[in-house]
């Protein structure tokens, strides 16, 4: 795929088996790469898209509608960490608010902490 040609092993050198024993122009050489591109990338495009969709319904499978409602107090997930990690806490101390979610359709959600500095935050329903 790299080069546009197929593989060619050692062997074939030596009994000079060769598809393309005939040079072409480089001109119909490169109108042909060109032609193999599209069509290499639209393949490759569908088996992308099949993927996705797969991937898609083994999360859908998993995933749990749960409704969050403004003034529920939620954690919040840490993401990182330093060091070893096998036994700490997985979420923050504060505890947070939930202020609003701007569009219900997507699960981003705004929050504010209980804590004196009263952070606000904006994550997404799966870091809750």
């Amino acid at each position: 795929m790299l080069f546009g040609t197929k593989p060619k092993l050692p062997i074939d050198h030596v009994f000079n088996w060769s598809e393309d024993a005939q040079e072409k122009p480089a001109q119909e050489y490169v109108v042909d790469i060109q032609e193999q591109i599209v069509k290499t990338h639209e393949l490759i495009q569908k088996q992308l898209d099949k993927s996705k969709d797969k991937q898609k319904s083994y999360y859908d499978r998993r995933a749990k509608p749960i409704r969050l409602e403004v003034g529920n107090q939620v954690l919040v997930k840490k993401l990182a960490f330093e060091g070893r990690h096998k036994i700490k806490d997985k979420y923050e101390p504060d505890t947070y608010f939930i202020l609003e979610q701007p569009r219900p359709v997507i699960l981003v959600i705004t929050i504010r902490s209980l804590s004196e500095d009263e952070k606000i935050r904006t994550l997404h329903r799966n870091h809750l």
